[in-house]
């Protein structure tokens, strides 16, 4: 199931016309909303000037601390002239930011290959305790031994 959601409308910096991309993308814990992973594009074929990127990852943030892992799995958050495309899986949120006109297919097939390159990273480092390694690391509540640690 998709669901496409608006944020509230913000004055926006102007939107140069050209080529549609993924413009920012990151990956969090779901437990938290902990930034894992950040990257930026900075391609001048962008039409996001770096004051409307500014404005796009304070946005991002706040969409990364209203989900959980019991928010919808697969989700469309639109934003002016961009959209918001995340996905759940693992207990692990993959956020990416695209023009509007970046289709919805190729957002979705892109946020799997991140999934898929974050977890394969992880499971060389760590085997199949990565899990737990990203569940406890950076301020993450574990337990062990049946008390809670941090």
């Amino acid at each position: 199931m998709q669901f496409v959601a608006q944020l509230t409308p913000h004055p926006q910096p102007a939107i140069q016309p050209t080529t549609s991309m993924c413009v920012l993308t990151f990956v969090a814990r779901a437990s938290d909303s902990l930034l894992l992973v950040a990257s930026f594009s900075h391609s001048t074929s962008s039409r996001i000037t770096s004051e409307s990127l500014d404005m796009f990852k304070s946005q991002a943030k706040q969409v990364l601390k209203t989900l959980n892992s019991q928010s919808l799995a697969k989700c469309s958050i639109e934003s002016g002239d961009c959209v918001f495309h995340y996905l759940i899986l693992d207990d692990v949120i993959f956020l990416t930011l695209t023009e509007r006109s970046y289709p919805k297919r190729l957002a979705f097939l892109y946020l799997g290959e991140v999934h898929e390159g974050f977890v394969g990273e992880l499971e060389r480092d760590y085997g199949n305790v990565w899990r737990e390694k990203v569940r406890c690391v950076w301020g993450g509540r574990c337990e062990e031994g049946g008390q809670e640690r941090r």
